[in-house]
């Protein structure tokens, strides 16, 4: 009877894995995995305050973090590396993991390198980082603070 049960049991499983095998093979998505041990530097900034057009800043509670994983330090001008961020307080339309380029005063964002990139201006300044969403109108900005 206990042997009849473990086939029953091992016939289950084994449907189970071609199912979920099968439906994994008709996704068209790539998943990005960051692997942070294949990126020396992990820059983190948390946002504290966003500004909306010509009003004045506002702090922003339990702000979202921006992680930008490299393999150059944070001082070295351009660089490159992944993403991970939800950028809904900048109005941009990326997903909340991806790919950037670091250069001249620009930020650009990417799901992968076969997408269109998604730039906006950034101004870093000691511990402090402001990044401009000027593709929207009213333009807006948020205001950063380095986590150590």
């Amino acid at each position: 009877m206990q042997m009849r049960n473990l086939n029953h049991l091992f016939y289950y499983f084994l449907t189970l894995f071609f199912a979920a095998s099968c439906s994994l093979e008709n996704s068209t998505d790539e998943i990005l995995i960051i692997d942070p041990p294949t990126y020396g530097y992990l820059t983190e900034w948390k946002e504290i305050e966003l500004n909306a057009g010509a009003t004045s800043w506002e702090p922003i509670f339990d702000g979202d973090t921006l992680s930008l994983y490299s393999v150059y330090a944070d001082n070295i001008q351009p660089r490159d590396g992944a993403y991970l961020y939800n950028p809904v307080k900048l109005q941009i339309d990326v997903d909340a993991s991806g790919f950037f380029i670091q250069e001249d005063n620009q930020l650009s964002l990417f799901t992968n390198i076969n997408t269109d990139r998604l730039t906006v201006e950034f101004e870093e300044e000691g511990n402090t980082l402001i990044i401009t969403n000027g593709l929207v109108s009213p333009s807006i900005q948020i205001k950063y603070e380095k986590i150590d």
